[in-house]
This record gives C-alpha cells, sequence and structure tokens, in this order.
C-alpha cells in the first residue's frame, strides 16, 4: 500500500570551523654552484702514456685495451681480499709487474772484440755458456747486426741451437773475416724460451796493411797483392820464374811485358819477339815461329856465294859445303835449300855471324869450326848438272843452276866479291859471275880476275 506520509525535508548542512594555519617562513635561496673546470684527477690504477709505451715495447702481443685497469679498480672494493694483488698487478710499474723472468744462463764475456784483423787473415774469439739450473734448457742462437754480408764477415761454431743439460757448459767460437775495411758491430743472443735473452755486443775492426809493408791490402784501397808478405808489394824486386810476383805487376813469367810468358815467348828478354810480331829483316825470330826474318825476305836478301867449297889446308875435300853471303843482317834460320835430289832445312850454329855463312852438312859440322850453319837432311847436288833453290816459307830467295860446262866436278867456284855485294838479285845466275880461287869459306869473298 503506497505510503501517504509527506517527505521529510532534507536537514540543514551544518558549518565546519575555519582553521588557520600559520604562514610558513620562505627558504633562503642558494646560489647554484658552477660546473668543475677543473680536470678530474689521475684514476689511480690507470698507468701513463709512458707506461704504456714500456708496456707495449715489452708485450706486444698483449695490448693496453685488453687489461681492464679501471674495471679492476672498481672490483677491489666488492672484493677487498683481492685488493693487494689487483694493486700490485695494476698499479705496480710495468717493467716489475710484466718483466720476463731472467735467463737461467751464465755467459761470459758480454762484450767481445775481435781484431785487428787482416784481410787475408781471420780473427777468432769464444763465448763461454754454462746452464747452473737443475733442468735442461735450450738455447736458441741469433747472430744480428747491419753489416753487409753479415753470415760471411762473421762466423758462428756451432751455430746451431744449444742443448744444455744441468751443469754443463758450452764454448761458442765466432770467426771473423774481413771484406771491407769498416768495424763491424753486431749482437749475439742467446735466448732460453720464457727467459730474457742474453746478449753479447760484438765489435771487430779491420787492420787494412796486414804485413805492415807500407802497402794497404786491395779492399783497403792499396795495390799489395799479398798482404801476408812484406816482401811482395809494389816496387819490390822481381825474381824472374819462380812462380812468385814479387811487385805485384801481375807477371812473373813475363819478364820483357810482351804479355807471353816465358813457355810461349822464344826470347822473354826482347819485347819485340813475342808469337805474332813481324818477323823483319834483322836475324832475329820476332814472331817465334822457328823462322827468322820471313816478313822482310825477298829475292836478293842473300845470295848463294861459294859451290862446292874446298879445304885446301888439309887433305880434306868439302865436296858438301856451300857459302851464302846475307845482305842487311838477315837471319836464314829455317830456311830452305833444295836441289833436284832433295831439300833441307838450315839450322844456324851458335856464334855463327855474318855476313859470309858457311853452310855444312850434319857431318861436316861435327868437325869443321868455321861451319855457321847445318842444312838437314843434306840436299847433296850434283856437280855435273843440277842447281840450289834458296827459299824462305814459299819465297824464292836465290836460285843457281849450272851444267857439266861451268867445271864444278874439277873444284869448287866462287862468286865474284862485287858481284855478291851488288843490288842484282840475279847477278850469279850466269857462269860469267863466277870464278875458280882460292876458297874463303865463311870469309870474304875475293874479285874475280
Amino acid at each position: 500500500m503506497p505510503d501517504s506520509r509527506p517527505p521529510t525535508p532534507p536537514a540543514a548542512a551544518t558549518p565546519r570551523p575555519t582553521t588557520t594555519r600559520p604562514a610558513t617562513p620562505s627558504r633562503p635561496t642558494t646560489p647554484r654552484i658552477p660546473p668543475r673546470t677543473t680536470p678530474r684527477p689521475t684514476i689511480l690504477c690507470k698507468p701513463t702514456a709512458p707506461t704504456q709505451s714500456a708496456l707495449s715495447a715489452r708485450l706486444p702481443a698483449v695490448g693496453l685495451h685488453n687489461i681492464p685497469y679501471q674495471n679492476i679498480c672498481r672490483s677491489i672494493w666488492r672484493a677487498p681480499i683481492l685488493a693487494p694483488l689487483a694493486l700490485q698487478i695494476a698499479c705496480a710499474p710495468v717493467d716489475r709487474a710484466f718483466a720476463a723472468p731472467q735467463s737461467p744462463l751464465q755467459v761470459s764475456p758480454l762484450d767481445l772484440v775481435l781484431g785487428p784483423t787482416a784481410f787475408d787473415a781471420m780473427g777468432s774469439a769464444s763465448v763461454s755458456v754454462s746452464n747452473p739450473d737443475s733442468v735442461a734448457v735450450t738455447v736458441q742462437l741469433s747472430l744480428l747486426g747491419d753489416a753487409p754480408d753479415l753470415d760471411r764477415v762473421l762466423q758462428l761454431r756451432p751455430s746451431e741451437d744449444l742443448v744444455l743439460e744441468p751443469g754443463q757448459s758450452q764454448r761458442l767460437d765466432l770467426d771473423f773475416h774481413p771484406l771491407s775495411p769498416d768495424p763491424v758491430q753486431a749482437r749475439l743472443l742467446l735466448e732460453v724460451e720464457g727467459a730474457t735473452p742474453v746478449e753479447v755486443g760484438i765489435t771487430a775492426t779491420v787492420d787494412p796493411d796486414g804485413d805492415d809493408d807500407g802497402s794497404p791490402h786491395p779492399l783497403a784501397g792499396g795495390d799489395d797483392c799479398d798482404d801476408t808478405d812484406p816482401d811482395i808489394r809494389p816496387g819490390a824486386t822481381e825474381i824472374w820464374y819462380d812462380g812468385v810476383d814479387q811487385d805485384c805487376d801481375g807477371r812473373d813469367d813475363d819478364a820483357d811485358g810482351d804479355s807471353f810468358p816465358r813457355a810461349d815467348d822464344c826470347d822473354d828478354h826482347d819485347a819485340r819477339v813475342y808469337p805474332g810480331a813481324s818477323d823483319i829483316v834483322d836475324g832475329i825470330d820476332e814472331d817465334c815461329d822457328g823462322v827468322m826474318d820471313e816478313d822482310g825476305a825477298g829475292p836478293g836478301t842473300a845470295l848463294l856465294s861459294e859451290l862446292f867449297v874446298e879445304n885446301h889446308s888439309t887433305s880434306k875435300t868439302w865436296d858438301r859445303a856451300f857459302e851464302l853471303y846475307l845482305k842487311g843482317g838477315v837471319g836464314v834460320e829455317g830456311w830452305t835449300l833444295a836441289s833436284d835430289a832433295g831439300s833441307g832445312t838450315l839450322r844456324l850454329l851458335d856464334g855463327a855471324t855474318g855476313p859470309w855463312l858457311l853452310l855444312c852438312s850434319p857431318a861436316d859440322a861435327v868437325s869443321e869450326a868455321t861451319c855457321g850453319a847445318v842444312v838437314e837432311p843434306w840436299p847433296a847436288p850434283a856437280t855435273s848438272a843440277d842447281g840450289l833453290v834458296l827459299s824462305v816459307q814459299g819465297v824464292e830467295v836465290d836460285a843457281v843452276r849450272w851444267t857439266g860446262a861451268w867445271g864444278l866436278a874439277g873444284g869448287e867456284l866462287q862468286l865474284d866479291r862485287g858481284a855478291a855485294e851488288g843490288t842484282d838479285p840475279a847477278i850469279n845466275d850466269a857462269s860469267s859471275a863466277w870464278c875458280a880461287g882460292l876458297p874463303s869459306p865463311g870469309a870474304e869473298n875475293s874479285s874475280c880476275p
């Protein structure tokens, strides 16, 4: 049933009492601090630039960017027990914190001096290496230096790596072979794995005049061909053909300086005489071919001046002798004398002189002192009708032919002296130029009546 009561009017709002707070005093204004302008202090554990460089030089395989210095420092306080160790590693000087252990080797001496050493000699010195450790070690040897051809100049023996047992010692020998006058600086490194290498300094000096004769070695700018012998030097007295070049002129067996040794030079004391020289008319075999004057000889250079010479002072008849008249000092060594029966070669005898030269057979030359040359084999011409031709290397110099009418069967004939000394090379071709007379073997002819 609906409520018929009248609605109750809303109650009137009760007013709240007003509370008044006391005023809060204002705070004083704090001035603003300007930003920091001074550099931050260096982190305690961070190494300085020189230390980084030193570390990089000592440990090239470990870059500084791989070592967490700052991380180590931040972690010190989180792990106090590691602080002493971390500070020792990160903050100690690099040359102590990161240095390799000392080498176990004992090496002496550490400075090696060789020389002065002559160029033709060898300088030597030695180094002693010992292993006082209780374990065996392997020693790697390295010879370092800037000298050209260092491996030829300095040679180490032994050169291969060493294995030293505990307490063992080894001697290393170093040989010095100078190749230039400059001193050599080098280093010998002895390395044991994991340890600091031992370095031996090497200084080698050169003696430019090893025999002290005043002439330096050629490698030092001198001209001493044997810097080990003071008797061998430029200007020394040469002893020929002894196998030693005392004066350093490059020739011990070439006395005349014609570039031909004595073995090839037929006269090693005459520079005009050597193989291939021009052989002029002078009685000398300049070209050493065994034939004299072939380059200058020609018709009339020599003439047949006596035929079938007889020696009337003895009972012996020289039916095997002829005489030549030589002009201009010509020499007839190696020339050819031919008859219809054969030919022979002329060989001058010791002491033979011209211009009148007696030619003998080998048999007569043994007993007759006047013979100046031997013809071998003897051409054996006939006295009745025959002839003689004198030539040198195919060049005819003189020729005479006779018949029985010349009268040679009864004795010798000689050429008129005036005809012989004339200039006509054919003057002796006619019998009228010849006459019988006293023979003059090896001497001047007479004039025909």
